[in-house]
C-alpha cells in the first residue's frame, strides 16, 4: 500500500482541477457528503437501504444514463463528484414521481441550510433529508439517512425546509 504524505497531496493538488467555493455550493450529493443520493437510496428501497455504496450506485446509474458514455461519466465524476444542481435534483425527482417510483403524498426529500436548523451542526451547507410527515403543531418529522437518525424540525424552522421536487 502506498503511503500518503503531505508531499504526495501537494503533487495531487497540482494536477487536480479546482472548483471554487461558490460553484461547489451549487452541487449536492457528493459521495463523501452524499446526503441527496442517500435520500434517493432510502426512497427507492422503501427505507431499507441508504448506505454509501447504495447512494453511489444510484448516482452512477443516473450519470451513466445522463451521459450514456462511461468515459464522459467518469470524467464528470472525477471533475465534480456526484454533485448535482438543485434544478437537476428537482428534474430527477420529478421524473421518479412521474414514473410512479415516489409517492407525491407522503415522504419526500427536503433540503435546508444547516445554519437555520437548531439541532444540526451549523456548517453553512445545504443538506438533504427525508421528510416523513408534518405534526399537528406544524413541526416536521425527518430522517437523516446520511447521519442515520430521526429528529423533528420545529414549526418555527420549517420555513427553511424546501421540498426538492416539482
Amino acid at each position: 500500500m502506498r503511503k500518503l504524505t503531505k508531499k504526495s497531496l501537494d503533487e495531487l493538488a497540482k494536477t487536480m482541477s479546482m472548483i471554487d467555493e461558490s460553484e461547489q455550493d451549487t452541487y449536492w450529493g457528493k459521495y463523501y457528503n452524499d446526503c441527496f443520493w442517500r435520500c434517493v437510496a432510502w426512497l427507492e428501497s422503501g427505507g431499507t437501504s441508504f448506505s454509501e455504496s447504495a447512494a453511489e450506485s444510484y448516482a452512477l446509474n443516473y450519470f451513466n444514463s445522463a451521459y450514456s458514455n462511461s468515459l464522459v461519466t467518469n470524467a464528470v465524476l472525477e471533475e465534480m463528484g456526484a454533485g448535482m444542481s438543485i434544478s437537476d435534483i428537482q428534474n430527477y425527482i420529478t421524473s421518479r414521481v412521474i414514473s410512479g417510483n415516489y409517492s407525491i403524498l407522503s415522504q419526500y426529500i427536503g433540503y435546508f441550510n444547516t445554519n437555520n436548523i437548531s439541532n444540526y451542526e451549523s456548517t453553512g451547507n445545504d443538506h438533504a433529508v427525508i421528510v416523513l410527515g408534518k405534526n399537528t403543531d406544524n413541526s416536521l418529522n425527518i430522517f437523516d439517512p446520511q447521519g442515520n437518525f430521526y429528529t423533528t424540525i420545529t414549526a418555527s424552522q420549517t420555513i427553511y425546509v424546501t421540498r426538492a421536487a416539482f
